[in-house]
């Protein structure tokens, strides 16, 4: 005869959905060896009997505790599972035992596990992190094994769930275990704490208190942890259940606990590959009638993946009935799992709109609130709040441009999400340009120049202006009279406006009037003329364009007489200067250069750069008049040498005046 035994469930969450691993073992017979000489241990598949890492065991008489440190080098990141057997001394192999374990990536520095600090527990609904009743640890162990008492307080009687978890230095909490309990109406006079004496069990039937198969205990102990060898006697194949009980000094049995096995005929078992998992939420589960989820092979031949999908249900505890089926058709007895907590692992999903962008108003102002950003933040489960570092955010032209706020969600399983958010304060409104017409006045350079500051007559913008400008900013002559311009102004948002403008160019320095003395000869004419150019010596005005003119320009004796020279530019600006005209008038006699023991002989003559003099008189200064009696050039103190390369072609006149005053006049051409 084969027992089939159906071994416990291991659950793992995730994301609103959970993994069952289901996992069946095997026993052909049951032998209860004298002692335990090897153990060996291997991951994931089955290397076979005696194929697996061995481990040394202590001396033992069949049953042994002992503590091993096992390495987990070269696995890969996910679920792992560690699967341990004994070997007797007569040489045969047990079930092996095993734990389903989770391999994380690491940052390539080992890390060192973190010791127990404290622990807390509660009763049935889970207060949350740190929020339980508090259990002192001891130092602070990395393994701890400690006794407790926990007082019920006023729980109600039924059954009940009892919760602890422990918190290492780090602070991080671990993850809950729990044990359900049933609390009995207390009876007057009895002692709950009465010590144990015996036990009993049974198989399929309860043959009530004190008639089952007596166990027998050592001693009286309030607790007990005790082996027994049960045998099955002459049970039929099928499913059987075996119930336990124990009674105390007082003679009150406890509720009994049970486990559910299958006795098969070893000739007819055959096994029927699995095909499908059976479950159903909160309601007794009867063959056929619940949801399906397909199993999916690990590799394992008794060991097999089931997803079961948790969007059928709310966010809480459940029990949930589960079943498999083979390819046969053929149903497992049902399993219930109960209060089940199906949960959000995951901390909520932050959704916000792109581009989020506040426009200030008229006034420079604007807001922003949770609505302007939260574009939609979920949660897997139940969302308990979606805030922003501060309810309202008021911003004004000092905040332009890029933001930052922060928004921060949070679940039922106080798991936080946060994410940090630009927004972008602009300024769309344009400033209003008002402008001003204005003149100017050219400078000593003709030229004038304006800024936009010069054209302001007050405008205004909701933040504030940081340019002011003009389409023509400078000014020449050419621009004598009215222009209009473009007055342009830009706020700190880049907005602009513009208007136009009147700038009025005028001239109103004088020309600046240069004269100069002039000597001319009536050379025995009645009269003399000269122009205004004739005294003029540079004069300018800052346009360029000048009239000139004089009071005087005739003349008809001899003398000095002082003549007023008038300069007017284009637009009527006035200037004058008063020159002096020396008239003289002097019979003009020309020695004959090739008479000889003449008083003054020049040489060469024609002339073309230099015309030379002898003499043997002293001559004080010399002076050469063209033919129209006008003074050419003017030298006192000469040498005995005249450069005349300056002269235009033409007949000359030179008077030279003695020490005595003498006058004497000589002609020549110059070529």
């Amino acid at each position: 005869m084969n027992a089939l035994q159906q071994d416990k469930l291991c659950l793992l969450f995730l994301k609103k959905q959970f993994f069952i691993f289901t996992f069946l073992s095997f026993i052909s017979t049951v032998i209860w060896s004298q002692s335990i000489t090897e153990l060996e241990y291997f991951f994931g598949t089955d290397p076979g009997f005696g194929n697996a890492t061995s481990l040394s065991v202590t001396a033992n008489t069949g049953e042994v505790s002992q503590s091993f440190t096992l390495p987990a080098t070269g696995l890969n990141e996910g679920f792992q599972q560690l699967n341990i057997r004994a070997l007797d001394d007569q040489g045969t192999w047990g079930l092996y035992q095993k734990v389903l374990f989770y391999v994380t990536e690491t940052d390539g520095e080992a890390e060192s596990i973190a010791n127990i600090a404290t622990a807390e527990y509660w009763f049935d609904t889970d207060p949350g992190f740190g929020d339980g009743t508090a259990l002192s640890i001891s130092d602070t162990p990395s393994e701890v094994t400690e006794s407790f008492v926990i007082p019920l307080g006023n729980l109600a009687e039924g059954f009940h769930t009892l919760a602890i978890r422990t918190q290492n230095t780090d602070g991080v909490w671990s993850l809950y275990d729990n044990n359900v309990f049933y609390i009995t109406e207390e009876i007057d006079g009895s002692n709950s704490f009465s010590n144990i004496t015996g036990a009993e069990y049974w198989f399929d039937t309860d043959p009530g208190f004190g008639n089952g198969t007596a166990l027998t205990i050592s001693g009286s102990p309030s607790e007990v942890t005790e082996s027994f060898v049960i045998p099955l006697g002459s049970l039929e194949p099928g499913f059987h259940k075996l119930g336990i009980r124990t009674q105390n000094t007082d003679g009150t049995w406890s509720l009994y606990d049970k486990k559910l096995f299958y006795i098969f005929d070893n000739e007819d078992f055959e096994v029927s590959p699995l095909s499908e998992m059976e479950f159903l939420f909160d309601e007794e589960l009867g063959y056929g009638t619940g949801q399906t989820a397909p199993i999916i092979a690990t590799g394992n031949p008794d060991e097999y993946l089931v997803e079961i999908p948790t969007d059928l249900v709310s966010c809480d505890i459940h029990d949930i009935w589960v079943s498999v089926k083979n390819e046969a058709g053929r149903y497992s007895i049902y399993n219930i799992l109960i209060d089940v907590d199906v949960f959000d692992n995951e901390a909520p999903t932050i959704v916000v709109f792109p581009d989020i962008t506040v426009e200030l108003d008229a006034s420079g102002t604007g807001s922003l609130t949770l609505a302007d950003v939260d574009n939609g933040t979920f949660d897997d489960c139940e969302l308990v709040s979606v805030e922003l570092n501060q309810a309202v955010f008021n911003y004004t032209c000092d905040n332009l441009g890029s933001n930052t706020v922060t928004i921060t969600a949070t679940d039922a399983e106080a798991k936080v999400s946060t994410q940090e958010v630009v927004v972008t304060v602009v300024d769309n409104i344009n400033p209003v340009a008002i402008a001003q017409n204005i003149t100017v006045a050219l400078n000593e350079n003709g030229i004038a120049t304006i800024t936009g500051d010069d054209l302001d007559n007050g405008s205004t913008d909701n933040c504030s202006i940081v340019n002011k400008s003009v389409n023509v900013s400078s000014f020449s002559c050419d621009n004598l009279g009215a222009n209009t311009v473009t007055f342009i102004v830009e706020d700190a948002g880049g907005n602009t406006n513009s208007t136009t403008a009147i700038v009025t160019v005028e001239d109103n320095l004088n020309p600046i009037a240069i004269g100069q003395d002039i000597t001319v000869d009536l050379a025995g004419n009645p009269s003399v003329t000269i122009t205004a150019e004739d005294v003029n010596n540079g004069s300018s005005d800052n346009c360029g364009s000048i009239n000139l003119s004089i009071d005087v320009d005739t003349f008809t004796e001899e003398g000095e007489f002082p003549v007023v020279l008038s300069v007017e530019d284009a637009v009527g600006n006035l200037a004058s200067v008063t020159v002096t005209v020396t008239v003289t008038d002097s019979a003009l006699s020309v020695d004959d250069n090739n008479i000889e023991n003449n008083s003054i002989k020049i040489h060469p003559n024609p002339a073309t750069n230099v015309l030379y003099f002898e003499t043997k008189i002293s001559i004080a200064s010399f002076s050469i008049i063209d033919v129209t009696g006008k003074l050419v050039i003017n030298q006192p103190n000469p040498q005995n040498q005249i450069g005349v390369e300056q002269l235009s072609h033409g007949v000359y006149f030179i008077r030279f005046i003695t020490d005595s005053g003498q006058s004497i006049l000589k002609r020549f051409v110059k070529n």
